[in-house]
């Protein structure tokens, strides 16, 4: 009823949980139930059926699957690849970026050249369909689809691909090439997120989307710039998941 926007018995329960904290209260509760559903954004997470429960949560999440062509390496420093291109490390609880693979470009070209993995890959859906509907047909949450490309332009070119420093300053300074870094993120997402919702889009009650675009005071960047440079594209990737799904949620 919520996802209705009509007053619904209780208020909708969800979570975000560290796998550090996950473990500590799962182990609290004494779950010891197979963990097998995805619940991962900043860092792989898997959470068991009876955990979800005992906490009354009321959605539950389809992934889109990395590719299998792609294998992770893990370095001597403990730093591990992704699939698309930057690295990162465990440090306490959070998996923090250590490389960034855009962090030397200088021209658009450079950009454009830039290989993405390819979202045609048929593992990405392997299985996915069946899970999303099962929890359509058989169970009574709310159904939410993670988008299957990168998290919002900004996001992905400032915290993965590029470094936060040097992308605000290239949003100031050099605004072609900042440019050209948000749109090559945002046609792989609109390109993942057409592969994705092909797939489980009619299963789906919400697809979850995001931009990190703040600061605990306001926004990371001003207004116009906002306006004028990440509002745009973010509204191609919106409209697009709309057109594709137009009864979800966002």
């Amino acid at each position: 009823m919520a996802v209705e926007h009509e007053e619904p018995d209780r208020v909708p329960m969800d979570i975000w949980i560290t796998p550090a904290a996950y473990e500590r209260v799962r182990d609290y509760l004494g779950i010891t139930a197979v963990e097998n559903q995805e619940w991962g954004i900043m860092a792989p997470l898997k959470v068991s059926e009876e955990f979800l429960q005992r906490l009354h949560i009321d959605f539950r999440r389809v992934y889109m699957n990395p590719s299998d062509k792609f294998t992770p390496r893990t370095y001597p420093d403990g730093t591990t690849d992704t699939e698309f291109g930057f690295r990162g490390k465990w440090y306490g609880p959070y998996w923090e970026i250590t490389y960034h693979p855009w962090a030397e470009f200088t021209e658009v070209e450079q950009v454009e050249a830039y290989e993405w993995p390819d979202p045609e890959d048929p593992s990405r859906m392997r299985g996915v369909v069946e899970w999303a509907r099962h929890l359509h047909e058989e169970t009574d949450k709310a159904v939410v689809g993670m988008v299957g490309g990168p998290w919002g332009v900004f996001e992905i070119c400032a915290h993965y691909m590029r470094g936060f420093e040097a992308f605000l300053l290239d949003m100031m300074e050099r605004p072609r090439l900042a440019e050209a870094m948000m749109d090559k993120s945002m046609r792989l997402a609109i390109e993942m997120n057409r592969v994705f919702l092909d797939g489980v889009g009619e299963y789906l009650d919400i697809v979850q989307v995001g931009d990190d675009l703040g600061h605990q005071h306001g926004l990371i960047m001003s207004p116009r710039l906002f306006r004028s440079m990440v509002k745009p594209r973010l509204k191609k990737i919106y409209s697009d998941i709309k057109r594709r799904a137009p009864h979800i949620k966002l």
